[in-house]
């Protein structure tokens, strides 16, 4: 995975909710660096949406109207992390923890997982054995 290059910061976001989706899980964008030169984005992390914890301010609110949610975050690590190289203007992927804390989705649950497009092209360079290879992943979803 830490070989992989991307042509724009979406597709990077996109493939890293197409690989939790069939896994069994669902991202959050947790964070993204802006250069202060030009404020083209520099970095992203995408994150497994159990990372965390519920912030505290939320849990010990006294004029809470509502009770509490149950639980979903649980101190996950799983994460990918993305990069922009400056000079030939491309994503490359920097760090990719695979390491759950949770169950994830059984196969039969992941069509239920949220995926907000229908129709995803990848075109990712890869370099193998320092020959560069093109991969292009497909995935249709159908609509409900």
């Amino acid at each position: 995975m830490r070989k992989l290059r991307f042509k724009s910061l979406e597709l990077c976001g996109e493939f890293y909710k197409f690989y939790a989706k069939i896994k069994g899980f669902e991202v959050r964008e947790n964070g993204s660096c802006k250069s202060r030169i030009d404020g083209h984005h520099t970095s992203r992390i995408c994150k497994c949406s159990a990372e965390g914890l519920r912030e505290q301010k939320h849990v010990h609110n006294s004029e809470r109207v509502r009770a509490l949610k149950p639980l979903t975050r649980c101190l996950c690590k799983a994460e990918m992390r993305f990069k922009w190289i400056r000079g030939v203007d491309y994503w490359i992927v920097t760090m990719f923890e695979t390491k759950h804390t949770h169950r994830l989705a059984k196969p039969s649950d992941v069509l239920y997982i949220r995926f907000e497009f229908s129709l995803v092209i990848f075109y990712v360079e890869k370099v193998i054995n320092s020959v560069a290879c093109f991969v292009i992943f497909v995935f249709i979803e159908q609509a409900p």
